[in-house]
């Protein structure tokens, strides 16, 4: 769980400083470079450090089928239902959806269930993360909005379960060792799926984004440190929590992400949250705290 913790942290930070870039071009740019650029680090790293495990055909395949479901085609999804819906209902169903949905995929793809004091810990977190997302007031979003942005978050939500099921996958059909090291590489395939997946959907228009970017040449310090907690530190991570710990169970710890944010956001921001964001931070953490001592 140490590691499914760190992703969820190294991620807050990456979406964060991403947002920020976010507003001065828009998402699918800010998501597509820093990408570009994590996949240019993983190139490097896999070209430059002798003697990294290489899983098997179908494993390696695995992997890049993973990067192609979660960041290429999961995470777009997210991105139009926060257009349509707003980031705090597309979290909401994009996060239920994907703990759901890791848990019946793992259960048929692979086989398991996580124990009893692991699903109570994952339904604690939900339950903290709903309290804390849910709207707290009635929003007048428009029949068109909800018909098209509640499906689109639950579809990438179960994208990204799909994607995690298959990392899952991957390992066991890699032979890989149970060790640091045997993530590098899966890693740097998953970022090679996700960007080939960004090509065949067509939203990798390379030149407009480095205008975009260029325009903005302030941003560059952000864009390195976005990519550095996101793709590079956070994707490493959750590679490694997914080698040895069920789906479902690192993606309840990743639905995190959204609460970690709470602080962040007032410290650097002033955006105080509400009683009952307090309240869905501190059940969340009982939920944590659960996972991390069965």
């Amino acid at each position: 769980m140490f590691f499914a913790l760190l992703t969820a942290i190294f991620w807050t930070g990456g979406s964060y400083s991403g947002s920020k870039v976010a507003r001065k071009t828009d998402g699918p740019t800010a998501n597509g470079v820093r990408l570009l650029l994590s996949l240019l680090f993983w190139t490097a790293v896999v070209g430059l450090v002798p003697g990294l495990p290489w899983p098997l055909l179908y494993g390696g395949c695995c992997f890049m089928i993973a990067g192609f479901f979660h960041q290429a085609l999961g995470d777009n999804c997210l991105y139009i239902s926060y257009q349509k819906i707003g980031p705090r209902m597309g979290i909401l169903f994009c996060m239920t959806s994907s703990v759901l949905g890791a848990l019946l995929l793992e259960r048929f793809i692979i086989g398991g269930w996580p124990s009893l004091g692991q699903m109570l810990g994952m339904t604690t977190i939900l339950l903290g993360a709903t309290l804390a997302l849910a709207p707290q007031e009635r929003l007048d979003l428009g029949r068109e909005a909800l018909k098209i942005g509640v499906p689109v978050a639950i579809l990438g939500g179960l994208l990204q379960a799909l994607g995690a099921v298959t990392a899952r996958w991957g390992y066991s059909l890699s032979e890989l060792p149970n060790a640091l090291e045997a993530s590098v590489v899966p890693t740097f395939l998953r970022g090679v799926g996700s960007v080939v997946g960004l090509l065949l959907i067509g939203r990798f228009p390379l030149g407009k984004w480095l205008k975009k970017v260029a325009k903005e040449g302030r941003l560059a310090p952000l864009i390195i440190f976005s990519t550095l907690m996101g793709p590079i530190l956070g994707v490493f991570c959750y590679q490694v929590a997914l080698q040895s710990h069920n789906s479902a169970v690192v993606q309840s710890v990743i639905c995190t992400l959204p609460l970690l944010m709470v602080p962040v956001t007032w410290i650097f921001e002033g955006d105080r949250p509400s009683g009952r964001s307090f309240l869905g931070v501190l059940v969340a953490v009982g939920g944590m705290a659960i996972l991390l001592n069965v």
